[in-house]
């Protein structure tokens, strides 16, 4: 978050005579490089606790999952496909443990970043940080409708995934069966459209997606084109620096991706939902009828 003020003081200090802007850029560039050794370290150990503990997540996940899955009644197996259970294994718990490592770190790193970006626009300029936040309410806006489309179609998604799942352990743990019907192209042909409707959903999902990130990247480069037209003239008439300007450019920048960054991981979580709920479904799962030697 100093980049774009030392970037705005470096420009306004090749203005000043040869021996004073020769110090301040000294000063300037010897401070920044000490930040960047810095940033440099904590992004290491960021991602690599990052990594770690999804990781560790993840296998606490799927092993209470599958011990839930071990505890219930026999007639919990009759009335559940494989595959679908296979799936909460899998892809739900990948999700999951994504939702809860990944994305929460974004998040969190989105307020802190929206934070500091917003009280730097404010110092700098109060008038022009209303330029800056004008996108705000249609980039929130888009994010709620897009997150309830997204959450629909994700939870379809993955039942439909579920479905292809379920197609295939089937086939393939009765291939003597299958062979000896000479169906292998039959059975070929029914995965291949269980596979379809699972593609026909993603591709749903990726066009509704594209269409909310070029919103979001439109109203971004709006905003930016409105501070540099209401910034360049407050130049103009001696209300900013050419160094200001900049500075408040790069933070209105880091501003707008930071609240991006907080709709995105709305709607990540939102995406989530439907593989949570069918994960913490086994979990809290009470078996019904006869006992399994596993402890609840």
């Amino acid at each position: 978050m100093a980049f774009p003020l030392a970037l705005g003081r470096i420009v306004d200090a090749v203005q000043l005579p040869a021996a004073q802007g020769a110090a301040e850029l000294h000063a300037l560039t010897a401070g920044m490089a000490a930040l960047f050794g810095i940033a440099a370290v904590a992004t290491a150990v960021r991602t690599s606790t990052l990594t770690i503990v999804g990781e560790r997540v993840s296998r606490r996940l799927r092993t209470d999952t599958f011990t839930a899955i071990l505890r219930q009644e026999t007639a919990f197996f009759d009335a559940t496909q494989s595959g679908e259970l296979v799936n909460r294994l899998s892809a739900d718990a990948a999700s999951v443990a994504s939702t809860l490592t990944d994305n929460v770190a974004r998040a969190l790193r989105a307020v802190v970043t929206s934070a500091a970006g917003l009280g730097c626009v404010l110092y700098l300029s109060p008038s022009l940080s209303l330029v800056a936040l004008a996108t705000f309410p249609p980039i929130a806006g888009g994010a709620y409708v897009f997150g309830r489309s997204v959450r629909e179609l994700s939870r379809r998604l993955l039942d439909s995934l579920a479905a292809a799942t379920q197609v295939a352990a089937e086939r393939i743990g009765a291939v003597r069966a299958v062979r000896a019907a000479g169906a292998e192209g039959v059975e070929a042909a029914r995965y291949a459209a269980a596979v379809g409707a699972s593609y026909a959903l993603a591709r749903r999902v990726a066009l509704v997606s594209g269409a909310y990130n070029g919103g979001v990247s439109f109203a971004a480069q709006a905003s930016l084109l409105g501070v540099l037209a209401v910034g360049g003239g407050q130049v103009l008439s001696g209300g900013m620096t050419v160094g200001e300007l900049s500075a408040f450019a790069m933070y209105s920048v880091t501003l707008g991706g930071g609240l991006s960054a907080l709709a995105t991981s709305y709607t990540a979580f939102t995406r989530a939902q439907g593989a949570g709920a069918r994960i913490f479904g086994v979990l809290d799962r009470e078996p019904r009828g006869e006992s399994s030697t596993l402890s609840a």
